[in-house]
């Protein structure tokens, strides 16, 4: 798994609150699970996935958005043929 930071305060300081990053998964890779105390959306560059938490697991694909609620338990696997590309952006309360 590649984190690219975007946006936030480990590339610009004076950005504390607002985190964006690109995450790529390799064939069958997943993020491990993860909770987070704000809002975040995820935008689905290129590729295929599940995304799993808060229920049934969703199938994720290129140019789709999708909202996770504060404190939801969640996890990207990629299921495609190529690696998965999505930018995470987060807003810090």
């Amino acid at each position: 798994m590649q984190r690219e930071p975007l946006i936030g305060p480990d590339v610009q300081k004076n950005c504390e609150k607002t985190i964006y990053e690109v995450i790529e998964l390799d064939v069958d890779e997943a993020t491990h699970p993860e909770t987070h105390s704000n809002e975040e959306i995820l935008y689905v560059i290129c590729g295929r996935g599940i995304l799993t938490g808060g229920g049934e697991p969703v199938d994720i694909q290129q140019d789709m958005s999708i909202y996770l609620a504060p404190n939801l338990e969640h996890a990207v696997r990629n299921i495609g043929e190529s690696h998965l590309r999505y930018l995470s952006m987060m807003a810090r309360r």
